[in-house]
């Protein structure tokens, strides 16, 4: 294929609004007359992240305890979800493989839940609270819990849940299963420059009958066509550190193996991905501390492959917890226990080297931009006044789940 039709059909996809991203963030710059946070479209970090895209592989990494999967499920499912309720007539359809390893999905469910109620009745419960691990749940709440059943059947429309555990090789059927659904790929005999259309099991068997013949195998890759090019297919994994590896001689073999499977599945059918991985503790010896406790790409656990193959590298960051007094002007004292910085580690669309400040709620599993420091310090009225309110939004304590009237 010539190089100017290559260049021609990107150019194509762009003028149709095939290539737009669905936005992945929602500031709390803005709050409603309850003090929820509202849609707010000018958040710093889409300035530097070009939403979600097709043909793209983020990695986050962190340490535990510093919100990287809460920031992954409101960058990745919350958002765009909700976007895509508030603006149906939006060109851009949305699928996600979720690969859950870390929690059981009825604890994954619970912290959803948990959000849910949050934002639709502004009643806060932690997802412990709900799924009962303190007291016996009130039918009150119970039945509040069951008020978001149809939440979880939109959930369903777009993502599925896996939390069966996953290996390389099962990870790489799953990517050809759904390219084969919703696509058709074309390989291309290099003996007979034949270009034939084949299902990834008919291909198997045909390597087979080669193989026992003793024969060369021919076919490469060649070109894969989806029904749909406005959809946009998501694989998601947290984290990665869980894999199994048992066909593998250790684990880093087997995610170098994941990544490389995550690489063609970008380039190959312009599917997204999202691993997330844990940070070693590196960055936790004191001398580090002293000098440069902020992360770096050498933080990731377990292997540097995911990071040169990524599109972009992000991570999540408490510096308090290092006992540091302020962060980017954030101070400890008053920010301490809900301060995130999210830092942009590598990004091939973009500048990289840039921390975004966060606010945490581990709660109801929530992340969501703060306003730059600048606006919440000063002399004026409105600057003192927004950072109460985030303040108050962030320490406020959870609903005693045993009071029905508010």
């Amino acid at each position: 294929m010539k190089l100017r039709t290559v260049l021609e059909q990107k150019i194509k996809e762009a003028e149709q609004g095939m290539n737009i991203g669905l936005p992945m963030g929602f500031s709390v710059t803005k709050f409603n007359d309850k003090h929820r946070p509202e849609l707010w479209e000018n958040t710093k970090l889409s300035r530097f992240i070009c939403g979600i895209q097709k043909a793209r592989y983020d990695l986050w990494g962190g340490l535990p305890g510093t919100g990287k999967t809460a920031l992954v499920d409101d960058l990745y499912i919350h958002n765009p979800l909700k976007f895509l309720h508030l603006f149906p007539e939006f060109p851009i359809k949305y699928k996600v493989e979720y690969f859950n390893l870390e929690l059981p999905l009825p604890d994954k469910m619970m912290k959803f839940a948990a959000r849910q109620i949050f934002e639709t009745t502004g009643q806060l419960y932690s997802a412990t609270v709900l799924g009962g691990k303190r007291s016996a749940l009130p039918s009150h709440i119970a039945d509040m819990i069951r008020s978001t059943y149809e939440y979880f059947d939109k959930l369903e429309e777009y993502v599925r849940i896996d939390c069966t555990g996953l290996n390389p090789k099962f990870f790489y059927k799953r990517i050809m299963r759904i390219a084969e659904e919703n696509g058709k790929l074309f390989y291309l005999n290099t003996k007979t420059l034949e270009i034939r259309q084949y299902t990834h099991e008919a291909l198997v068997k045909e390597r087979g009958l080669l193989k026992q013949q003793g024969t060369d195998d021919p076919w490469i890759f060649n070109n894969y066509i989806k029904n749909d090019p406005y959809t946009i297919f998501m694989f998601l994994i947290d984290h990665i550190g869980l894999t199994k590896y048992s066909s593998y001689r250790n684990k880093k073999e087997a995610l170098d193996a994941l990544s490389g499977y995550a690489v063609d599945g970008r380039n190959n059918f312009g599917f997204a991905f999202c691993f997330v991985s844990q940070f070693n503790r590196g960055n936790e010896d004191v001398s580090r501390i002293k000098n440069s406790p902020d992360p770096m790409l050498a933080d990731f656990k377990e292997t540097g492959t995911t990071q040169e193959d990524a599109n972009f590298v992000g991570a999540t960051y408490n510096p308090f917890r290092h006992k540091q007094e302020v962060h980017n002007g954030y101070e400890r004292a008053i920010f301490g226990t809900f301060y995130r910085s999210v830092s942009i580690l590598k990004n091939r669309d973009g500048a990289d080297n840039i921390d975004v400040p966060f606010g945490f709620r581990g709660d109801i599993g929530e992340m969501k931009e703060l306003p730059l420091i600048q606006e919440m310090t000063g002399s004026a009225i409105q600057n003192k006044e927004l950072l109460d309110k985030i303040v108050k939004y962030y320490t406020r304590k959870e609903d005693d789940v045993f009071l029905k009237n508010r």
